[in-house]
């Protein structure tokens, strides 16, 4: 999945990552924290709006 600009639900932002929409919501503050590496965002209610993407593919090396 490439990340793009626009709305995400939690399900959407843990398939991009690679896990389960569970452990996306176990390990959501960390999860955020490694996105900003990813994209500049904000949070809408319970939606997270991609605002830039710096990176479009998940990557472990591409967070640190």
């Amino acid at each position: 999945m490439v990340l793009k600009e626009g709305k995400y639900l939690n399900k959407d932002l843990a398939e991009w990552f690679g896990i389960t929409p569970n452990s996306f919501n176990k390990q959501k503050d960390k999860k955020l924290e490694e996105l900003k590496n990813f994209a500049q965002f904000h949070l809408d209610g319970k939606r997270v709006v991609i605002d830039k993407v710096f990176i479009e593919e998940y990557s472990k090396q591409g967070s640190q």
